[in-house]
């Protein structure tokens, strides 16, 4: 994890899981600050290491990413495209 501006990997109380990368390098964790996984808010480390806390879950997280209403610090302007694409493990890119 780097620099870790104080969070903790999981399993520790309150510990990141990570659940996702993006081709730029960003990583985006879950912090597990509660027993209910629905209320753990989501964690941004950008690929230039600033850390951003954002207190909603992965899917409405994406939607606001995505539709332009929540804002990532570190991330692309361009980001999203206006054609944007979530892509499986398995999906190839041409």
């Amino acid at each position: 994890m780097g620099d870790t501006e104080d969070y903790v990997p999981f399993p520790q109380p309150g510990g990141l899981i990570s659940w996702a990368d993006s081709y730029s390098g960003d990583t985006f964790y879950w912090r597990t600050s509660s027993a209910d996984p629905d209320a753990w808010p989501v964690v941004v480390r950008g690929d230039n290491g600033d850390w951003s806390e954002f207190p909603v879950g992965a899917v409405e997280f994406l939607a606001g990413v995505y539709g332009r209403t929540i804002d990532v610090p570190g991330m692309p302007r361009d980001f999203p495209s206006d054609c944007p694409q979530v892509l499986g493990l398995s999906d190839r890119i041409d």
